[in-house]
């Protein structure tokens, strides 16, 4: 039988983001994505013009044969630096999602690492189909994507019921 501790604060599912959310996020930052491919291989055929040699031109074309690469790690630095750095990526700043850990708490880099380089398994997309609304690259980083205002509410009720406990204890 597992006894609950109150005094830790946990994710529930109520604090899940909704399916239609993770959906927006998703579509919300592919286009923010695109973008910035767009703006990284813009500046790389900018940069070679103003060189004009054969050498970048060289250049450019190998960036451009290993575009695959150049997806993938752009894709990796967007999603792990915006939610190490702040929890959020642009679709969950809009969405007014966010990214924690079981205890609530925004994750560590190795955390969001992790959760970007799940999110290349084929199918992950699929993955979100269930109930509760948690994908692979949820699960299997431990992390949850979560209702900014119901986490907030949960965590204020949390403490206000650690600190009724400690004034009982006095």
């Amino acid at each position: 039988m597992e006894v609950l501790n109150y005094k830790e604060f946990k994710v529930t599912d109520e604090m899940l983001a909704s399916s239609g959310a993770r959906f927006l996020n998703n579509i919300i930052d592919t286009v923010i994505f695109y973008l910035i491919i767009f703006f990284v291989f813009f500046l790389f055929g900018l940069l070679a013009s103003f060189i004009a040699t054969e050498e970048a031109s060289d250049w450019v074309e190998k960036i451009v044969e290993n575009s695959m690469f150049m997806f993938l790690l752009i894709m990796f630095f967007y999603f792990s630096v915006m939610e190490f750095l702040t929890g959020k990526s642009v679709g969950k700043a809009i969405t007014r999602t966010t990214v924690v850990l079981e205890n609530g708490e925004k994750p560590n880099y190795k955390a969001t690492a992790k959760r970007t380089i799940i999110r290349f398994v084929p199918f992950d997309g699929l993955s979100f189909l269930g109930t509760p609304c948690r994908g692979w690259h949820d699960s299997w980083s431990n992390t949850y994507v979560v209702k900014d205002a119901v986490l907030k509410k949960q965590k204020r009720l949390h403490q206000q019921y650690l600190q009724l406990g400690e004034s009982i204890d006095n």
